[in-house]
């Protein structure tokens, strides 16, 4: 039986055209549940997807091989399974899964796909980061450790502190707990989103944004204050043939949190360039 992602859907069933959104590592589709409930409202024409990815939320447990390619497969089947979606747009690991998806990773791109967005994520590799020292692996350790379940979700946030988290990625963890009979519960795989995320930093998805293409539309947006993108990087991004069919934007007033720290300059770059075109 194929696995398939736990998803929800926003806007009108009877909407034109519909947008799938996929977070980054560590997180979940409630993480953007309020900028999508903003944008179908400001754009009734459209529905929005929200995603959960393998061994987040409530996609698990999930069939290995724990790899980009195999979160582009599922990506594929809830296109299939939601009839069809316009645009694939995806946050920091997210996008680069969208990225895996648009190289093909899980088959033939759907026909009604038409853009593919990068929110603030690195398409190449990160091998340094596969020495373990890398904060996801960091935040990984952390929540190995943790003795769940807990009464309260905020009982996490000390253990993640002494292990030497920031108090915000402490605080952003509790959203990552699900209430259970026996109080609450983390929602996060975390073996295989290890296994996820040493094949995240290993692959290198360049060579896929700067190869010619016909229709198929990348939007990469960097975020001005990110740490995610060197000056190199971002010379690189600059750099991308136009027969690439890559637009990359600069998204003033935010860090890597674009949906949080500038959720209006986020919507208003997607209304000129996708919901409002």
């Amino acid at each position: 039986m194929p696995f398939n992602l736990a998803h929800s859907i926003l806007g009108a069933d009877e909407a034109e055209h519909t947008a799938l959104v996929l977070h980054g590592a560590l997180g979940s589709q409630q993480n953007w549940r309020g900028f999508a409930r903003g944008m179908v409202r400001r754009f009734p024409r459209w529905r929005i997807v929200l995603a959960d990815l393998r061994h987040h939320g409530d996609s698990h447990p999930a069939p290995p091989p724990n790899t980009l390619a195999a979160c582009a497969e599922d990506v594929a089947r809830l296109i299939d399974a939601v009839g069809g979606v316009n645009a694939v747009i995806g946050h920091s690991m997210g996008g680069k899964v969208g990225l895996a998806y648009a190289a093909g990773d899980g088959g033939p791109v759907a026909s009604s796909v038409r853009q593919v967005w990068l929110l603030d994520s690195l398409p190449g590799a990160q091998l340094d980061a596969l020495a373990g020292d890398h904060e996801i692996y960091r935040v990984l350790r952390a929540t190995e450790s943790l003795e769940l379940p807990v009464a309260r979700r905020d009982a996490i946030i000390a253990p993640l502190k002494s292990a030497g988290l920031s108090d915000g990625i402490c605080r952003w963890m509790t959203t990552n707990l699900k209430l259970t009979d026996d109080g609450y519960e983390l929602t996060l795989n975390t073996q295989g989103i290890r296994q996820l995320m040493d094949d995240y930093f290993r692959r290198d998805l360049w060579p896929v944004l700067e190869e010619p293409r016909q229709t198929l539309q990348i939007h990469l947006v960097v975020a001005q204050d990110s740490d995610r993108f060197s000056p190199e990087v971002r010379q690189r991004a600059r750099a991308i043939p136009a027969e690439s069919q890559v637009h990359t934007h600069l998204l003033a007033d935010s860090g890597h949190w674009v949906h949080i720290d500038n959720p209006k300059g986020l919507g208003d770059l997607l209304e000129r360039q996708l919901f409002g075109a």
